[in-house]
């Protein structure tokens, strides 16, 4: 529901500040980085919290001490990978 309402007006104010916009501006430029950190933020929450940890509350994972040692490498690896890769983006 929430997104449905939001969208439009977003797409609105767009539509209304675009004329006037500098893209370049320091204002343009750290509102940007705001809104960029936020939307990571939030997708990195919904894959730590909504698919991952799913997965590590599974009794084949919470029973087995190496088992949870290896995922938890794992998924700090991938974490590292993604972020080194993210360097080229």
């Amino acid at each position: 529901m929430l997104l449905s309402v939001t969208t439009p007006i977003g797409i609105g104010i767009g539509t209304a500040i675009a004329s006037f916009y500098n893209p370049d501006s320091v204002g343009a430029l750290t509102a940007e980085g705001i809104l960029d950190c936020l939307s990571a933020g939030i997708l990195v929450d919904m894959a730590l919290v909504g698919l991952i940890a799913a997965d590590f509350v599974r009794r084949r994972i919470s029973c087995n001490f190496r088992l949870q040692v290896v995922s938890y490498c794992m998924l700090f690896l991938g974490a590292g990978l993604m972020s080194w890769l993210a360097i080229w983006a």
